[in-house]
Parts: C-alpha cells; sequence; structure tokens
C-alpha cells in the first residue's frame, strides 16, 4: 500500500485552508492554519509518507513554493483560471463541489491539474517583451 499523501493548500493573508487525503482519496485531515512560514513547515513536518502539495497560482505562491518545496516529494502550482474551467465540467458530474484546499488535492490526486512555475508562461513573456500582453 502506497503512503504517499496528497495535501490540498488554500492560502490566504492571514489563514490556509489544508486538506489531506490518502492514495485512495480518503480526507484523512482538515485543519486551518496561520499563513506563516514556520507553521506551514510544522505542519508538513509532522505529516508521514510521500508529501504532494498542491495550490493556486497567486499573490502567495512563489513564497509559499519556496517554502514547502524542501520538505515534500512534489510541488504543483495550479492555474486558477484552468481550475474553474474544470470545476464547470465536473459540476455537472459531481452533486457537491467542495471548497478549500480539498478541491484541487483531489485534482492532483487524480492528475489533472495542470502545472505552472510560480509566474508561469505570462511572467516569461512579460521579461521578453515588456509592455505588450501574450495574445
Amino acid at each position: 500500500m502506497s503512503n504517499d499523501k496528497y495535501v490540498g493548500l488554500d492560502v490566504h493573508q492571514s489563514s490556509t485552508v489544508s486538506a489531506v487525503h490518502d492514495c485512495q482519496g480518503k480526507c484523512v485531515m482538515e485543519s486551518i492554519l496561520e499563513t506563516r512560514a514556520y507553521t506551514l513547515r510544522d505542519f508538513l513536518r509532522g505529516l508521514k509518507g510521500n508529501l504532494h502539495v498542491t495550490f493556486e497560482e497567486g499573490t502567495h505562491a512563489a513564497w509559499l513554493y519556496d517554502v514547502v518545496k524542501p520538505l515534500v516529494a512534489e510541488v504543483i502550482v495550479c492555474d486558477p483560471r484552468q481550475n474553474k474551467l474544470l470545476a464547470v465540467e465536473e459540476r455537472f458530474k459531481k452533486p457537491k463541489v467542495r471548497r478549500g484546499g480539498g478541491d484541487r488535492k483531489d485534482r492532483k490526486r487524480r492528475g489533472s491539474p495542470k502545472p505552472r512555475a510560480p509566474g508561469g508562461e505570462e511572467a516569461e513573456y512579460q521579461e521578453k517583451n515588456p509592455g505588450s500582453r501574450p495574445g
């Protein structure tokens, strides 16, 4: 039996909602944490097994990536616009869509989210073409 755990994080300015699922999709923990580096590190260190962390790209993404990367097996930063499209598609398949970290983490476990580096392609485009928008 796999010892993988899938962690979804929904990061806000002062709090972070986390959901942890095992490899079979069973929720083993849900928590609300303070959005501070030491709090998040302590939380992740307390989890056993290979950790796979997923969160959305946003204002805290680069900071959070640097905080969690040394502690986990895999980090995926998702494009929130893509996640909204997936949520619309899944709404017709599932009667209930969960809020918070669990929804992104569940997509990660099923292999759905598309990984993005913090900043993503648009940031690279802006560096190469200042003042213009990608088409």
